[in-house]
């Protein structure tokens, strides 16, 4: 069903896209995992699920209900959960229907589930008429922004595992090029996180960024780089309402970044104009 809809989709969406929106594919996440630095699939989907707008869940095999039953549980991923279902309610009650999702729908604000109508002959193949695939392209981009982050300005939160990764992300975009030393000595001078931000902490956060094609890995000689890959800072240094010279402190905050990771390093600069700007 999910290839249906995506091919179905790609009438009014570029490739990669779905319906204005990228996309990141299960199995690219699968396919991630072994050379990243989590011990299971679940803890990476729930960092992956961090920073993506909207987790779609088409519920249609064996796999897909139990990542169900997990996902309904990790509040990173159930936030911005959007369940796909067959309208008919051919599930076994006992383990979906009261199970999975009378969880979901009891504590999520405002639960998103959608039933639609398609079949799977005796070879497997999926099939559902054009005015279900039209529903589905109208009815689950609304149920996604029923569900997708805010937007809002909040503060930074030391155990938010988003908030975590974007900082990562943040100190990589100022230092146009970072090296994984420069990133520890940036995060072990943070007023926010001391000390309390391990090396894994730090690669698991660059794993995420990497899959979700935000940061780009460079090898130079024995060194790892890791190039920002958005236009715009991924996280805003704001300060309380009231303190002094907050945009002169904010100046001062980055350029100490920048100058704890030298960014006048030759090899640094031909690195990043080359692999920011490759494709322009």
């Amino acid at each position: 069903m999910r290839e249906l809809l995506l091919n179905h989709s790609r009438k009014t969406s570029r490739q990669g896209e779905f319906q204005g929106s990228r996309i990141l594919l299960a199995e690219e996440a699968v396919n991630a995992l072994a050379d990243s630095h989590f011990e299971n699939l679940l803890d990476l989907e729930e960092y992956i699920a961090a920073v993506v707008s909207n987790v779609l869940l088409i519920v249609e095999s064996a796999g897909s209900i139990c990542e169900l039953g997990s996902f309904v549980k990790i509040k990173e991923i159930s936030e911005k959960l959007v369940i796909i279902m067959l309208s008919d309610h051919s599930y076994p009650a006992s383990f979906i229907t009261s199970g999975a999702l009378g969880y979901y729908k009891q504590y999520h604000a405002n639960p998103q589930v959608l039933g639609f109508s398609w079949k799977t002959d005796k070879d497997g193949v999926v099939s559902a008429a054009g005015y279900v695939l039209e529903k589905m392209l109208s009815d689950i981009p609304s149920a996604m922004d029923a569900v997708a982050s805010s937007g809002k300005e909040e503060y930074f939160k030391e155990k938010s595992i988003g908030h975590r990764i974007y900082l990562v992300l943040a100190i990589c975009h100022v230092l146009r090029a970072a090296k994984l030393t420069e990133i520890k000595l940036a995060l072990k001078a943070s007023v926010v996180t001391g000390d309390n931000f391990s090396e894994k902490d730090i690669r698991r956060c660059l794993d995420i960024l990497i899959i979700c094609k935000l940061l780009k890995p460079i090898k130079h000689g024995k060194l790892d780089y890791y190039v920002s890959q958005v236009d715009d800072l991924p996280l805003k240094i704001s300060w309380k309402s009231g303190t002094a010279n907050k945009d002169r402190d904010t100046l001062r905050w980055i350029g100490k970044i920048s100058e704890a990771g030298k960014i006048d390093d030759k090899d640094r600069i031909e690195i990043f104009w080359e692999h920011k700007y490759a494709d322009s």
